[in-house]
């Protein structure tokens, strides 16, 4: 299997001594997952994206400091590649701002939280039930 890593950010230089940078966490957790699995990296924040994209079995979007509607050319870009792998039904997994792009690209809306900031458990109130939801469920918590 060969895994795209999509490279959103860089970790903040002065933390990657202790906790390494993005590509160097995703190496470590999916190859101990299953150590014949294949990497690419793409650095989508630098415009870099595959040649194909079915060069890879399926994608991972990193996370960032960035927000998905900041007004910068490679966000914009990186939303139409995201639209682009739902269209072809390439797997993959977006983290933090990974996941959140990938609800701005197909639809959903993103926007600033007034509480600010924040790490930890939230609770999320399901307002509308798709047919994708199964069981029906109300609430739900999330990281």
């Amino acid at each position: 299997m060969i895994i795209g890593l999509l490279i959103c950010d860089d970790v903040k230089p002065e933390l990657q001594a202790s906790h390494r940078n993005y590509t160097d966490m995703f190496q470590s957790l999916l190859t101990q997952a299953d150590p014949k699995v294949r990497l690419r990296f793409y650095r989508v924040i630098d415009g870099e994206y595959p040649e194909n994209i079915d060069d890879c079995d399926g994608y991972v979007i990193s996370g960032s400091r960035y927000s998905v509607y900041d007004d910068l050319p490679w966000i914009k870009q990186f939303e139409t590649f995201v639209r682009t792998l739902y269209a072809v039904g390439k797997p993959t997994v977006g983290i933090c701002f990974g996941h959140q792009m990938m609800a701005q690209a197909l639809g959903g809306k993103v926007e600033r939280s007034a509480n600010g900031w924040g790490v930890g458990i939230a609770t999320s109130k399901i307002t509308e039930h798709p047919a994708w939801i199964s069981p029906i469920r109300m609430r739900f918590p999330w990281w």
